[in-house]
């Protein structure tokens, strides 16, 4: 049985993304860095009253774009995942470009490496290909390179995501996997919605659009103000409550708080739970909701598993028992490739009383079961799925 590590970790999450146009290099197989020869600061087709003038201006002075090799900087042509890719990370970079061409020839090369080397792409997500390099960038996509140069390079710290499925009117339809990315880009104004509040992050960009959201990046002053009309205070939905009292606690005949108060206090710490990894290890952090009185405790759980559903780590139930306050657990012996071959972690909850082995009702959440929480009732062994936004607990995993 594997032992639960606890230990206190602050993190510093970050901001900052960059942008770039296509120009050919002689070809190295090295992963150097090599700054911008010139700045240029002007393009035929880039004149003044145009609405993107300003932005493509920015990066080109900042020598994070240099145009095509005929002098045209192709403002309306869609961008390309590589275009984006090397944009982004020069203008986070002060213009540098790294050289290669070892990926099918590819001039973006040595500029994908380095997305790699700090995490900024995953090989299983854009492939070290020309075919896939190529291809039109989406939002989605240029939402999770950004964020993550943001958290790798920059160091901006993550803002608050409360309220955002206020304001992108699609927000349900937002995979999981770039719900996390799409909330941080859209609250700190560096990749807003269409017209109607709509995100549509599966369409592309145009290169001009992209020196909009990379220069908001890198300059906090030109982001777009997002406001919240109002918090939302309740994950699961519904009218914000008050915590009950020790005097206000009911019990069922088995001596267990009712479901309808052990859930309030059990989504109550749910809503803090946030997985994630750092320096290549994994770590699940909790701050448990106090308890109405000591005759209450917290019996919490931590799993991970394979695709196959053989389980690849799970905490000693008895040092976890009882926890309060914020703990920070280590997944002690999960790597990178057991992740991205799919392994998902599992946390769940309960509260019980000294008296009792269960609670009324036990919830966990799932990573493989994103925007959503299982909750397993005692007294009628039934168990559902219910809607419960996940969005922050997960993202760190991506």
């Amino acid at each position: 049985m594997n032992k639960i590590s606890k230990i206190i970790i602050n993190t510093v999450l970050a901001t900052a993304l960059t942008l770039s146009a296509v120009p050919v290099y002689a070809e190295d197989t090295n992963v150097s860095n090599i700054q911008a020869q010139a700045t240029v600061k002007s393009f035929p087709d880039v004149q003044d009253g145009q609405w993107f003038t300003e932005w493509v201006t920015n990066l080109a002075n900042r020598g994070a774009i240099s145009g095509f090799p005929d002098g045209t900087f192709g403002p309306n042509k869609s961008i390309t995942r590589a275009e984006f890719i090397k944009i982004a990370i020069s203008t986070a970079e002060g213009g540098s470009f790294y050289e290669g061409t070892h990926y099918d020839g590819h001039w973006a090369s040595g500029m994908y490496d380095y997305a790699v080397e700090k995490g900024i792409v995953k090989k299983y997500e854009i492939a070290p290909t020309a075919e896939s390099l190529n291809q039109p960038i989406n939002r989605y996509e240029m939402a999770r390179i950004m964020i993550r140069i943001n958290e790798n390079i920059q160091g901006e710290s993550k803002t608050s995501i409360t309220g955002v499925d206020q304001k992108i009117a699609d927000y349900d339809s937002v995979p999981q996997t770039y719900k996390y990315y799409v909330e941080q880009a859209f609250m700190k104004g560096m990749l807003t919605g269409k017209t109607g509040g709509i995100y549509d992050g599966s369409s592309g960009g145009t290169r001009a659009e992209a020196c909009v959201m990379v220069v908001k990046m890198v300059e906090q002053s030109k982001r777009s103000e997002v406001k919240i009309e109002s918090e939302v205070t309740n994950p699961s939905g519904g009218s914000s409550v008050v915590a009950p009292s020790a005097s206000e606690i009911k019990v069922n005949s088995q001596g267990q708080m009712v479901v309808d108060q052990a859930r309030f206090f059990i989504e109550s710490t749910m809503k803090s739970v946030k997985m994630y990894e750092q320096g290549g290890k994994y770590y699940v952090s909790v701050t448990y909701a106090e308890l109405p009185s000591s005759d209450y405790r917290w019996k919490p759980g931590l799993y991970v598993y394979d695709t196959s559903g053989t389980y690849l780590y799970y905490a000693d139930a008895k040092e976890m028992m009882g926890d309060t306050g914020t703990q920070v657990y280590e997944l002690t012996g999960i790597t990178q490739a057991q992740m991205d071959a799919g392994a998902s972690v599992r946390f769940t909850l309960e509260n019980r009383t000294k008296d009792n082995p269960h609670g009324s009702i036990l919830m966990s959440l799932d990573s493989s079961m994103g925007g959503k929480i299982y909750q397993n009732y005692a007294d009628t062994n039934s168990a559902e799925w219910t809607n419960f936004n996940t969005s922050s607990i997960f993202g760190g995993l991506q």
